[in-house]
C-alpha cells in the first residue's frame, strides 16, 4: 500500500498539486503520515490535507491514501 500511496502522491505533484509529505515512526506514536500545504490555511497556517496514524504501516498508508482522495474530491473536484 505504501508504494501505491507514493505513486499517487507523485502523480498529484506532477499535475500541479503542490504539497508537503511527512512520514514518521516512533514506538509511542506508531506510524504517522501527514500531507499538507504550507501557509495555505486560515491566517497563513498550514492546511492539512490528511493525517493518518496507526501501529500497522500498511494500514496507516491505506488510511492516508483514502483521506487524500476524499480531500481532493471534496475540495478540488476530484483527482
Amino acid at each position: 500500500m505504501a508504494n501505491a500511496f507514493f505513486r499517487f502522491f507523485n502523480e498529484m505533484i506532477e499535475r500541479g498539486y503542490y504539497m508537503h509529505l511527512e512520514v514518521g515512526y516512533n514506538k509511542v506514536a506508531d506510524y504517522c503520515i501527514k500531507v499538507y500545504r504550507k501557509g495555505c490555511g486560515e491566517d497563513g497556517k498550514d492546511l492539512v490535507l490528511c493525517w493518518a496514524q496507526d501501529c500497522d504501516m500498511e494500514l496507516a498508508f491505506a488510511k492516508a491514501y483514502v483521506e487524500m482522495k476524499q480531500w481532493l474530491c471534496d475540495n478540488e473536484g476530484g483527482y
